[in-house]
């Protein structure tokens, strides 16, 4: 049953519409231009218009018209309850006034019930694999599977426990869930197969963890020793650029992982951590045939947790960043990168603290979430970073409070070798296009070593074509530099501009005037790519990394190509040594001039 109203709301009309929980209902309303979610009226706002109705009424032809007090007493009722209790949502249910139709319970008489229990700030439900129930869970905030404890984790907000007691119903029998004293989680996901995908192992090793109940933010504790059967490398991609070795005590190929660049001993977790390259690779290949090992690869599944979140930010609670944040980041001036950055780390900030006012959040809190970051999420340095970032500029720009300095202990920066194409690849892209147009663009992205966001960017007055050079102004930091105009890139261009005639950017899109999209760009390099039959995984940038590493083995110093890419530290452009490989076929071991 669609119920609405006529709801007035800061000097506006609306037509509220309180929907059931039904993900076809939810489906049709987000099709209504200029909706929104009221959190505390618990309801969808539409526009008071004929439109709105008239398409609202094609969606849900039968619609209930309720009067006024009855919404004011849901929500009264709904913000009532104080305790988390299976009698206490009964009662809600049974209270005149309370919508007991929004969210029906699943359950027929017969079906399986719903053992739940609260722990901290999490909410544990044990059931019966239904799809309907698991398709339920999936949508909350911040829900996920623990395999450990054949459990569903919740994160315990006033949202997650109403929509669950009004989903459940009847099923929900409150206890002290069965759960083991000990219950070590991983921080990341170890090596256990399950139908080809990596999966996180509860059960490794000892459990010295402490109690699971003593930990108010629920499983965020270090990862016991992993076990590996005797003679077995397993390899796993977690990240782009990195892979994961799990294995069991072997010195020479401990040896071995120590000549890779920018290898990492994770202490906790017991295993190593090396930069990919198709080198480590084929050594570690030849190792494990020589030995009579077995080599096993496999894929983390972290991403099925970034879709998680992503599916949580389509439910209605879910809270945008404040205007006035990117107001006065725009007025800053910082990049369209940089906003889109802050925006989303702090968005995820504030909805881990759904039910606060972004305000009164403290210290304490903040520091709280950050070190969630750290040990639950296992994220990324540079993430950690920004997220602090984010977070400061927020309480100390916009609200102009005092400077503040958060502590919490960073992991150490992992190096990621780029991926790199060969001459001969790099010439198949270029040639793969026999557009004009889509040519000079791989041309001038490569012969350059720029980076996509300064290709788009540059205008016809940055090409100084009788000193062969361009002239990248507000690249990345808000730098400009000098870089190289080859001259087949340049009477490539010349034929360009005589036939497309831009008149303010060099590369212009459909729009006269207007820059070409990097949508646009990235799609013609798909194309380019698949032409050119490129396997690795690359993107754009990685012209930019071919670039640098074709200069370097052709004997271009290492100070040159810097100064080119725009580096602010030499040990960024350093990076490139450990890919190239002609310049290592010509070093010599000393052994070779001593007489043995």
């Amino acid at each position: 049953m669609i119920r609405i109203q006529k709801i007035e709301q800061e000097g506006s009309i609306f037509i509220g519409v309180f929907v059931p929980y039904e993900e076809q209902a939810l489906e049709k309303i987000r099709q209504i231009p200029q909706r929104r979610w009221d959190p505390r009226l618990r309801c969808w706002l539409i526009p008071y218009q004929k439109e709105a109705y008239a398409q609202l009424k094609s969606f849900f032809p039968t619609l209930t018209v309720i009067g006024p007090g009855e919404v004011v007493a849901q929500h009264k009722q709904t913000k009532s309850l104080a305790f988390p209790t299976v009698e206490n949502r009964t009662l809600m249910q049974d209270t005149p006034g309370a919508d007991t139709q929004l969210f029906k319970a699943s359950s027929q008489p017969g079906t399986s019930p719903v053992k739940i229990a609260f722990t901290g700030k999490k909410i544990i439900l044990q059931l019966k694999k239904q799809e309907t129930d698991i398709r339920f869970l999936r949508s909350l905030h911040y829900a996920r599977w623990d395999k450990g404890t054949f459990s569903w984790l919740v994160t315990q907000t006033p949202i997650n426990q109403d929509l669950i007691y009004r989903y459940f119903g009847a099923r929900l029998q409150q206890i002290d869930l069965d759960l083991p004293q000990e219950v070590p989680t991983l921080v990341d996901s170890t090596a256990e197969v399950s139908k080809g995908n990596l999966i996180e192992k509860q059960s490794l090793g000892q459990d010295s963890s402490p109690s699971w109940k003593d930990n108010k933010r629920g499983p965020s504790l270090p990862a016991p020793f992993p076990v590996v059967d005797k003679n077995k490398l397993i390899v796993v991609h977690y990240k782009q650029g990195r892979v994961r070795l799990i294995f069991r005590f072997e010195p020479s190929l401990v040896t071995l992982v120590k000549s890779f660049p920018f290898y990492h001993w994770d202490a906790d977790n017991k295993w190593w951590s090396v930069a990919l390259s198709s080198s480590v690779m084929s050594s570690l290949q030849g190792y494990c045939q020589s030995h009579g090992w077995v080599l096993e690869e496999k894929q983390d599944e972290r991403q099925a947790l970034l879709a998680q979140r992503k599916e949580a930010e389509k439910q209605p609670y879910f809270r945008q960043v404040p205007e006035i944040f990117i107001e006065k980041l725009t007025l800053k001036r910082y990049s369209y990168q940089t906003i889109k950055s802050y925006k989303n780390m702090f968005k995820e900030f504030i909805n881990y603290y759904s039910t606060r006012p972004i305000d009164e959040i403290t210290e304490k809190e903040i520091l709280a979430y950050l070190r969630y970051l750290v040990q639950e999420r296992a994220v990324s340095a540079s993430y950690q970073n920004q997220a602090i970032n984010a977070i400061k500029f927020y309480y100390e720009q916009v609200l102009n409070g005092n400077r503040r300095f958060y502590y919490v202990e960073r992991p150490e920066k992992e190096e990621v070798l780029p991926v790199v194409l060969n001459e001969k690849e790099v010439e198949s892209i270029i040639n793969a296009h026999t557009n004009l147009k889509h040519k000079c663009i791989f041309l001038v992205l490569y012969s350059a070593g720029l980076r996509i966001g300064e290709l788009l960017k540059l205008q016809l007055g940055d090409m100084d074509w009788e000193r062969m050079q361009i002239h990248i102004k507000g690249a990345k930091g808000k730098k400009d530099r000098i870089t190289l105009l080859s001259e087949k890139t340049k009477s490539y261009l010349l034929q360009y501009l005589e036939l497309y005639m831009p008149k303010n950017y060099l590369f212009e899109g459909p729009t006269a005037g207007k820059p070409y999209s990097l949508s646009s760009v990235q799609v013609l390099y798909k194309e380019a790519c698949e032409k050119a039959g490129i396997h690795k995984r690359v993107t754009l940038h990685t012209l930019r990394h071919s670039f640098a590493t074709h200069l370097l083995e052709r004997g271009t110093d290492l100070r040159y190509i810097q100064v080119l890419l725009g580096h602010n530290s030499p040990k960024t452009t350093e990076i490139y040594t450990h890919i190239t490989t002609k310049a290592m076929a010509g070093v010599k071991s000393p052994l070779e001039y001593l007489q043995v």
